[in-house]
């Protein structure tokens, strides 16, 4: 992530993405928590250049509620979902998925909370005690810098990153092939004097994430990713990794 769009749970809130003596600046108690929830929403509405929403086809709140998608792991969704409140959490997500024609966005485990729709996804992007964090040290620029995960996380805890998703989070791009005019395309090949033959099917696609150099003003030219930002939390776990 950029480095203006990259954050760490802390306490009740988050702040940015930090690093002291080579480890994050994580405690084993900066976990997904409702106050963190709060902590994104207050900083979208402030920061330069937010995710914009996202949008559903026939979301009638769309305009009044805008909402944007947190990713989060099976283990960072279990700390939140200990919340005596929870259940209200996933009935609201129920009652909005009805104004969006239940799009599939709103099946499975999810809960939504101050405009943050929390979805689970099946399985973590995780850093285990001692791991390298690749991370952002500039605004000005992409070039990466290594901390670690603190070693006082043993092997009861872990680090796990969220990743918020408004609307243009990517872009696709697509060509045309010159075998069929379309960006995808099959083709066969005679081997082994006819013997066999060699099949392949291909696109002419790319995927990347949408990155733009915005001027922060007094504080320069930032690299800013548009649609999507990264919080990382410490979650419990069950054990070393295997």
């Amino acid at each position: 992530p950029s480095k203006n769009r990259h954050f760490i749970a802390d306490g009740a809130g988050i702040a940015p993405f930090g690093v002291t003596a080579g480890e994050v600046n994580l405690d084993t108690t900066d976990q997904l928590k409702m106050g963190v929830i709060d902590a994104i929403r207050t900083t979208m509405d402030q920061i330069a250049l937010p995710p914009p929403p996202v949008r559903f086809e026939g979301d009638s709140a769309a305009d009044d509620e805008p909402l944007r998608v947190l990713l989060v792991s099976p283990a960072q969704y279990s700390a939140f979902a200990t919340d005596p409140n929870f259940r209200q959490f996933q009935a609201a997500a129920m009652a909005r998925a009805q104004q969006a024609k239940m799009h599939p966005l709103f099946l499975g485990s999810i809960g939504l909370w101050n405009g943050v729709l929390i979805v689970k996804m099946p399985r973590p992007i995780r850093f285990y005690a001692g791991d390298t964090i690749k991370y952002a040290a500039n605004f000005s620029d992409s070039t990466e810098t290594s901390c670690v995960v603190p070693a006082s996380f043993g092997t009861n805890f872990a680090v796990d990153r969220a990743i918020l998703l408004g609307g243009q989070a990517i872009g696709e791009a697509l060509a045309s092939s010159d075998k069929s005019s379309i960006p995808f395309f099959w083709s066969e090949k005679e081997l082994d004097h006819g013997d066999k033959v060699e099949l392949l099917i291909g696109a002419i696609r790319g995927v990347a994430k949408i990155r733009f150099e915005i001027d922060a003003g007094n504080d320069g030219k930032q690299i800013t990713d548009y649609g999507a930002v990264a919080i990382d939390t410490a979650v419990p776990i069950i054990g070393a990794r295997k």
